[in-house]
């Protein structure tokens, strides 16, 4: 893969996305109106967030 890095994502920064679901909730706030919706996609959207708890319960269950 060149030109592409790497890298191990700790469990500490899967634990800290996953818990950015509690601001769900701001999703859909336009980037004009405040950073909701910025910090939503931010963190990589439902997609992400939804990742990164489905990541967690894996990682805790070894």
């Amino acid at each position: 893969m060149d030109g592409v890095l790497v890298e191990n994502i700790t469990r500490d920064t899967i634990a800290r996305m996953a818990s950015f679901k509690r601001h769900q909730q701001h999703k859909d706030v336009p980037y004009s109106e405040g950073c909701g919706g910025l910090m939503w996609d931010a963190w990589g959207g439902s997609a992400g967030i939804n990742w990164a708890i489905n990541k967690l319960k894996q990682i805790d269950k070894k």
